[in-house]
Order: structure tokens, then sequence, then C-alpha cells
């Protein structure tokens, strides 16, 4: 037991009781306060301090204050409740600041969810260190940007608080918050028509320069040096020059064009087309040169690009800033192409530059590439038979972004010229690399490494040979194709960098985190210039506009900004978009249209230079839906995935629907608009899709729109909710507060002869009359093993309670002094669960014991049926039950137990890639298990107090420094006493109560088990489609049974037959 958490039990003891001078003194100690001054008044209770009331106080205020400045005294509150609520734990005050946030916690989650759920981890002052969010809050100023009037309002109403209530919180605003005060007259955003016009507004998001670290906007500095602050660096947004000779080529290419294809009437030639894109430029658009961003020498192919995309320039379809009139915009149309039958397991989608082939990544770790026209795609290799899609194969984890190097549509009716199709595909995974692969050869010909844990995303440069990688290790890094090391390290973020993207000019790339900020970095040096701040959800989308002076930017939670890349200002916020995220964007060849695409499955057309009027009337995309494409299929398997060397080439949708990774393509749209949706009047069109999430979306040179998507049409199936493996997968990786499962956690004090045990339980109270599931987990887990379990029973048996703990060398469950050998004997670890359950009930109050049911899994099942046996909790033990455990088949398993050991990693280099093991190893096959189960599997050493370490220097070198909790290998003088003799105790320990055997294969039944089946002594249950970790790998199912087994084992649900007698009457 810590002391901490012995004087925590104290001072709740002294509180209990009412000595309010002798808890104020510990307390004071505790905290190591000063405490030389005069005692506590006797002559009433010190008592919390009042930080509910005076925040209840504060919020009344806002509520009724003015509406001119209701908005920014609004946004005050999020920094003073997140730093009363850290004071109050770090003071010990504990269930006070339990009170204030479960209060209000509710009022920021639109703004901050992010930070509430981290914060809503903390329950004990010892988390405090550990949580990364409170860490950030507490060593960094929160930034505000207040008008002075509103500021000094607020001021006035906290110095006024009766009982002194404002000295809580004014020392939060002084000490905790970098308030810039705003003068009216210098700043138009606090201005009294700004004032009045953002009081109106029904969304306020967040402001550009608030938060932690918090920044002037725009800039990358995010110290408090006044020299600096609100410092832009310069950048260059202009056009990256041709080189002199390639120039010279393309210029000579186009002039033979045009005079053996003269222009028509009216239309521009190319040369005057390729003279008004790449040579003019506007006067304040300075570009970088070719010497500051090296590249190889051009060759044939680049002149055939450039001379292409000239071409595609001039006859594409024009969309000018003032071609929408009267509320009508351009009338875009969208090319869409559904997968179907991926059965969830596609995680992104890229099309070629030429317009000819389609990628998917997969999470079973392969590519597949499909030509879009059904035609059997050209291979190097004459052994390989024609076939219309290719499958990649290299990666060991999900594939979780693929990218075609750059190309442009091959000019065939142009003699003489090269051609210009796609020769390269990039492919990031979450084994930490990325490869690149080769499309005539189809194979892996590079593997680039560098990063530490999954690779979320990656993007060519606009020129090809550079690309830029974001990562789950909080970097971006810039990477050359004939380098297998990175150019660049770009570092700055607070969280993974889930988004990246390239500026047209190639000088500077783009990178979003969700830590919800978007960073600018030149590539020269790889320095960030710009930050830009706002977004109250995590970013999932990024594109720069053709011009190079935009940037939008889209998020999981539907909103789009749009910023000036010069001044590093928003400028625009777009709504309209469902939840579940935006996926992608796209801009159109004029940068004057912005297509979106994302997760309530429509493509979204937006005005970005809006008139000066909003229209009233918003049309949607009207189009005719027409299926204009052959699909190509490929030979189905049991678990969707498409195998090697695709199929038969089909001409029509209907005769290849139930094939694996069929692809249909269409073009349309629809009038209907989703009710949930609230719409910027910039929107032009929305065209919605039946039941395709949208992964991609994709403007053409020739400003045509191509979409894809996924479907899988499943009874039940949430059909907007992003498969595993997608952009949001770093999101599927984060670990789940134990809160979202259980109600509380226990620490339970057992004293022994010469120790002292803190055990360690999670609750979930049963209601008056239900059973409690007492739970005990295996050699290496935790209690957290049944979270998802837990969660599940108490939607089917409201009433139900469960109790699982951690026991002793596993989960947080802590022996005083730590003995060399944890005594881990079976009779040893019974004692303890029975103990927890008496001292449950202690603790929790409850005048008698509620009916009890049993449960252990593997190492936890002998332990219970120990505890059975023993009768220490008879007889409120209405049934037991053994999960995947049989005496035989385990004894055999020993044998080759150190084999297995030997073959897990020992360690990790973060925390997600510990949870994304588990799930790709299918040691855990249920997501959501792996995310609040393996957390507490593993413990950062790194940051652990150096007497724990062998080397402390070593520790904070180890490029693995998650480690696990519990060493299984050192367990190993126990393992034959867990098992002997369980078959036996199963079948005998409590007559008369239910037993229930739930196993994932009958092969592991024993001789003796298999005799007492047959003699109905028990019920077994199997899940064949479930590993060992039945549980886990199925809660739902495991809950069910549970339930069932329940109902058939209740005493008060027993109902006796009628009496013949009665019958009569």
């Amino acid at each position: 037991m810590s002391q901490q958490n012995l004087n925590q039990i104290v001072i709740d003891y002294l509180a209990k009781k009412g000595y309010t001078r002798t808890e104020a003194t510990l307390r004071a100690e505790s905290a190591q306060h000063d405490i030389s001054g005069p005692m506590p008044n006797s002559n009433g209770p010190t008592g919390p301090p009042k930080h509910v009331e005076a925040f209840e106080a504060l919020k009344n205020w806002v509520d009724d204050a003015l509406d001119i400045y209701k908005p920014e005294l609004r946004r005050l509150l999020w920094p003073i409740f997140a730093h009363s609520f850290l004071s109050l734990i770090s003071s010990l005050w504990m269930r006070e600041g339990r009170k204030l946030f479960d209060l209000y916690k509710n009022l920021f989650m639109q703004d901050h969810a992010q930070d509430v759920r981290a914060l809503e981890r903390i329950s004990l002052p010892e988390h405090l260190q550990d949580n990364a969010t409170a860490k950030l809050y507490r060593e960094n100023k929160y930034r505000l940007t207040v008008s002075e009037p509103a500021f000094f309002h607020l001021m006035q109403f906290l110095e006024g608080l009766a009982d002194n209530k404002g000295r809580l919180l004014i020392p939060i605003l002084e000490s905790q918050c970098n308030i810039k005060l705003a003068d009216r007259a210098s700043d138009d955003r606090y201005s009294f028509a700004a004032l009045l016009a953002r009081g109106k507004e029904t969304q306020d998001l967040p402001a550009e320069d608030e938060g932690i670290p918090g920044h002037h906007p725009g800039s990358a500095y995010t110290g408090d040096k006044p020299g600096l602050d609100g410092v832009l660096t310069k950048v260059r947004l202009g056009k990256l020059p041709m080189e002199t000779e390639l120039e010279g080529d393309v210029r000579a290419e186009l002039e033979e064009i045009d005079e053996k294809q003269p222009p028509g009437v009216g239309e521009d030639s190319l040369v005057k087309t390729h003279e008004m894109i790449n040579i003019k430029q506007e006067e304040d658009d300075e570009g970088p040169s070719r010497g500051d961003i090296p590249y190889p020498p051009s060759t044939a192919r680049d002149v055939a690009m450039e001379v292409q995309k000239i071409r595609e320039n001039r006859d594409r379809f024009r969309i000018e800033k003032n071609a929408r009139t009267g509320g009508i915009g351009p009338s875009m149309s969208v090319c869409m192409f559904t997968f179907h039958n991926t059965f969830d397991s596609v995680t992104c989608i890229d099309f070629s530059g030429d317009n000819n082939l389609a990628a998917v990544g997969t999470s079973e770790s392969y590519i597949r590439v499909w030509s879009i026209d059904g035609k059997a795609i050209s291979t190097v290799d004459s052994s390989m038979p024609p076939s219309n899609s290719h499958r990649l194969i290299g990666h060991s984890g999900p594939v979780y972004a693929v990218a075609f190097a750059p190309a442009t549509e091959s000019s065939s009716d142009i003699e003489g010229i090269s051609e210009t199709r796609t020769h390269w595909l990039l492919s990031s995974s979450a084994d930490s690399t990325i490869r690149l692969w080769n499309l005539d050869a189809w194979q892996q010909i590079v593997v680039y490494k560098g990063h530490h844990g999954p690779v979320w995303d990656l993007c060519w440069s606009p020129f090809g040979h550079y690309f830029v990688t974001g990562g789950h290790d909080k970097t971006a890094r810039l990477w050359a194709t004939d380098k297998v090391r990175h150019l660049r390290l770009l570092a700055g973020h607070d969280d993974g960098v889930d988004v990246v993207a390239y500026h047209p000019n190639t000088a500077y790339v783009f990178t979003a985190s969700s830590d919800r900020t978007v960073r600018m970095y030149a590539v020269t040096n790889g320095q960030a210039v710009r930050m830009f701040t706002g977004h109250p959800n995590p970013i999932t989308a990024l594109a720069c506009s053709k011009d190079g002076k935009q940037l939008a930017s889209g998020d999981d939670a539907g909103n789009i900004f749009l910023w000036d890349l010069a001044s590093g200002r928003l400028f625009k916020r777009l709504k309209g978009h469902g939840k579940g995220g935006i996926w992608s964007l796209s801009y159109s060849v004029e940068s004057t249209v912005l297509v979106s695409g994302g997760a309530d499955g429509t493509v979204r057309v937006w005005d970005v230079h809006p008139a000066a009027k909003p229209y009233t009337n918003q049309p949607s995309g009207n189009a005719s839906v027409a299926q204009i494409a052959g699909s190509g299929t490929t030979d189905s398997t049991k678990d969707g995935a498409a195998s090697g060397g695709g199929g038969a080439q089909s001409s029509t949708v209907a005769t290849t629907s139930t094939a694996v990774g069929t692809m249909t393509s269409s073009i349309g749209g629809t009038g209907k608009r989703r009710k949930d949706d609230v719409v910027s009047w910039e929107q032009i069109s929305a065209f919605a899709t039946k039941k395709s999430p949208v992964y991609k979306v994709k403007v053409t040179g020739r400003n045509l729109v191509i979409a894809g998507g996924t479907i899988v049409p499943s009874q039940g199936k949430k059909l907007f909710e992003r498969p595993i493996g997608s952009l949001s997968s770093r999101s599927r990786l984060e670990p789940l507060p134990w809160q979202d499962f259980f109600e509380q956690e226990l620490f339970l004090p057992h004293q022994l002869d010469d120790s002292q045990i803190m055990h360690h339980a999670y609750l979930t109270s049963p209601r008056i009359g239900g059973p409690l599931f007492v739970t005990h987990h295996g050699a290496g887990s935790s209690g957290l093993s049944f979270a998802a379990f837990t969660k599940e029973i108490r939607a089917l048996l409201p009433d139900a309670g469960v109790l699982s703990l951690d026991c002793r060398g596993h989960g947080l469950t802590v022996q005083t002094p730590e003995p060399d050998i944890t005594d881990l004997e079976l009779g040893v670890l019974s004692s303890d669960l029975g103990f927890v359950v008496k001292a449950t009930q202690d603790q929790m109050h409850w005048k008698t014991s509620p009916d009890i049911v049993l449960i252990g899994h593997s190492l936890g099942g002998a332990v219970t049926t120990d505890l059975a046996k023993k009768g220490m909790l008879n007889p409120k033990v209405l049934a037991y039950a053994v999960l995947d455990v049989v005496e035989g088949s385990a004894l055999d398993a020993l044998q080759s137990m150190e084999t297995y050991l030997s073959t897990r990693p020992t360690g990790f280099p973060s925390l997600a890639s510990g949870i994304e093991w588990h799930s790709r190893s299918r040691t855990i096959r249920n997501q959501i298990s792996a995310r609040v189960s393996v957390p507490a599997l593993l413990h950062d050493i790194s940051s652990s107090p150096a007497t724990f370490l062998a080397s402390s220097s070593a520790a904070a070198s180890d490029p693995k420094p998650w480690k696990w909790r519990t060493d299984l290998s050192a367990t190993k003088p126990f393992w034959e006493n867990w098992f002997t003799g369980l078959s036996s105790k199963f079948l005998t320990a409590v007559p008369g109560a239910g037993k229930l055997l739930l196993l994932a294969g009958t092969d592991r039944l024993d001789k003796e088990l298999m005799i007492g089946q047959m003699q109905g002594k028990y019920q077994l249950q199997v899940f064949p489609e479930a590993g060992h970790f039945v549980h886990e790998d199925q809660p739902a199912k495991t809950a069910q049974v549970m339930a069932d087994f329940f109902r058939r084992n209740d005493r008060g649900a027993l109902v006796l037959p009628p009496k013949v007698g009665a019958m009569k009457k």
C-alpha cells in the first residue's frame, strides 16, 4: 500500500467521525503544506474547498451575461473547470473533484470531448503523473483572447462572490491561463459588430489562438516571448518554375501540336495556355527556386506529362469565380466506384493520375489494384495470366494508406510522345514500414523504415520523387524514393500524425494530428512556418488548393475549415456533413470549388469563393444514375479477401455483385437531405450514396470528380461506421478508460503477517435483488479482461453487478514490501478472492451479500472452483462457471508454455503498438476488449522510478519501454499446483449449485469431464469461433450464456407447480 493511499483511508475515517481539526492537519501534512499557522477554527468544520459552488455561480452568471460577451465568457469556463478538477484531485479532495467533474463535464463535450475523456480517467493523485492530458494542462498555460470589457466585467463578479468563492477561481486565471486582452479599436474580431454577430451564431467553435500551448493565429511559435509572439515566417506560395531545358522541350512540343491540331474558334492555343499557367505569375506570388528543391534531371516522360497537363487544363470543364449566380452552382458530376463484399476489410482507396487504376489497402495486410474499365492490366511477366486486378503482398499489418505516383492520361492521339501512365505505388502499414511497388512487374522494390509504430498516411510530391509520411510516433518524415532513410524529421505535434499533404509548389508539407492542430513545414529546413488551431475534434482530411493559397481541413465531427496560408488565419467554416467524419478533400483546378466525402455517405461540393450574400435556395445534385463501366471480379474466399491473380472479366454489374471486391461505378446524386445536417449556404451540391461511406474523392485535371467507397449489405450493419484500419484507425488503437465499463474501482487493504496487500478491483454494484458476478482473470491478465463482458451482462440483466479483481502480482494490486517471488499458490489466490468479496461488502455497506455467480478464466477458473470447494462464500454461491480451462489439456499445455513465452515480444514502443499486436496476432480477437484490457497488462518503465530499474539510463533509451507487468515465466513453480485436481473439484465443489464449462473447442475435454457431461452434471457451451480468451473475443455471446445460466439457477425466480387440489378448484 502506498503512503498516499494509507493517508487517504485515514482522512476518510476522520471526516466520517467528524474529527475536523485532525483531518485538516493530516491533509495539510500529506499535501506538504505549511501548517505552522493557526489551527482550523474548531467552531465549525473546515470542509473541502467550495469549487462546485463557485463554478456553479460562475456558470449561472455567464448564462445571464449580455449576449455580446457571452460567447467569449463561455470559453473561459473550460480552463477554470479543468484546473478546478485537477486542483481538487491533487489536494486529495477526490470525492469533491469527481462531483464537480460529473456535474459539468457534459457542458464541454462538444468542443473538448477528447480532453474530457482523458481527464475522466483520473480519480487519484497518482493518476495525475500518468495522464498525458493532465500533465499538459498542469505544465502549460491555457491561452485565451478576451475583450477588455468582458474580462473586467468577469473580475468584478469574481471579486464580489460571497464566501470568498472568487478566491478559488481568480488564481486559476492568474497562474494557469495566459489571457490576452483585446482592444476593440485595434482588433476587428472584438468590435461591437463582430461581438453582436458572434452572439447570434448557433455554434461557437474555439478561437484559432485558444488552447494549450496556444499561439498567435497562424504563427508556429508557441512561447511567451513578446518579441516573437505573432511573428509570421514569410512563405513563398508561388509556382515552382520549370527547368529551363524542360520548358524549352515542352514549348516545342506544344508548338508542334498547335500546328498539327490548330485550336478551335474561341479556344486558346496550347502555347498560350502554357504561358498562362506555368510562366505568368502574379506580382505578390513569389515561389521557390529550383535550387531549393533538387529534382532528378527531367526525362521524355516529364515532357509528355507537362504537355498533357496543359491540354487537360485548356480542355477542362471551367468553374470560374463568378460561375455561381442566383443560387445555382456549377453542375458538377460525380463518378462513384463502390467496392462490394469487402467485409469491412478495406481501409483506404486511391485512384491513379491516369484514371486507369484503383487501389485499396486492407486490414488483412495486402493491397489489391483494379483496372477501372475492367480490362486486363499489362505486366512485364509473361507467365502471369491476363487479369483485371493484381494483389500485392508484403506488409505484415493492416495497410492504412496507398498512393499512386503522379501520372496523367496518355496522349494516344499524338504520335511520338512518351506514355505517361502510372508505374509506381506507395503504401504504409501498421508494421511501421512504407513500401514502394512497381506496377509493371507487380513486385515490391523498396522498404522504407524509420517510424516507430503504425504509419497512418502518406502523400507524393506533385512532381514525384519525394513523399511525406505521418505516423503514430508523433512525427512526419520526408523521403526520397532513391534513399532508404528519411531526409527530414518533422516534429512538434503532441499526438500521432494522422494526415499529411503536399503544397503544389513542393516547398511545404502539411501535417494534421489528433492533437487537433495542423502544421505547415518548410521542406528545405524542416521548420514549422505555420500552425492552424481551432478544430474541436481530431482532423481526418487535408487538401491544399491548386493555386497554393488555401488549405482545407476536415475533422471527424463533419466540420471543414478553410485557411489562408499567407496570413495563417481561418476565413471560412463549412458545415453540412453528418457525424462520422470527413475522410477526403479535393480542390478544383481553379481552386474555387472544394469537394468532400465522408462517413455520412455523401459527396459534397462547396463554393470556397462565395458571393457577398448567402443564397436562400440550396440545390442538391440531381444527375441521373447510370451504370457506365465493366466490373472486375476475383475468386471468393472465406473471410472476404480477394485471392491472388484475379479472375474472369464480366461485363455487367448484376452478374458480379456477389464476387469479392467487385467494383461498380455510377454517376448520380439525390435531392434528399439528412435531418441532422446543418448545411452552410456555401454548399453547391450534395450527392448521396445509398449505403456507401466515401473514402476518397478526387477532382481530375479536367474538373471531373471521382469518388470511391465500400458497402457490406448485411442486416444490422452500422453502414456509416468506418471499418477497422481506416484513417481513423489511430483512434481504434487508443486505450479505453475503465470508467466506460465499470462504475468504480476499489482499493481494499489486506494485512498479512509480514506484508500488506492493497487489492485492486473494479465494481459495478448490483441493484436490490440482483446477482453479483464475481470474476477472476487468467495468469498474466487483469480484472479489465471482463470489462466488455460487464457492459454486455448489464444490458441483459440491468439489476446485476460485477466484481472483477486484479489478483496479486497483476494489474494494480500492490504488495508492500514487494516480495522477491509473489506467492501465487492456488489456496492463497482463492483466499484472496474470498477476502475481496467480503471486503467489498463491508466497504459498500451492503447489509447482506447478494447471490453470487463465480466466473473464472483459465487460472481464474481454478481459483473460483477452489473457492467454491472451500465454501467461504456459501450459501450465497448460486453457481460457478469455468472459461476455457480443463485439467488434462492445461497440464499438457504447460510443457510448451515456455516456448510460447519466448516468442512473445519483450516489450512495445508504445501502448498503441501493444494493443495492435494483441489484435493482429489474434491473441484477443475483439478490438474493444483489446483496447480496454491490454493497457493493464503493460507499464512504461521509462516513467517508473529509477529504483525499480536495473539502469534508469538504459530504460530511458529502450526503444520498447512498455513492458509486461507480470513476468509469467516467474510463475512457473505454481503452474501444476493451479490445475491439478481441477476436474474433480469442478464436478463436486458445491452440491446443488449450477455448473457451466465454456470452451473454445470440445477437443479440450478430459475423460473425467466427458463422463460428467454425459451424466448431465454440468452445462457445456462451446464457442468454436473464439480463441482462448473467449469472454474477450465474444463478450456479447458470453454475457448471453451467463444471463441464461443465472436465470436457470436463480432461486428467487423458482416457481413451484400448483397443488392438484388447487387445480381441481
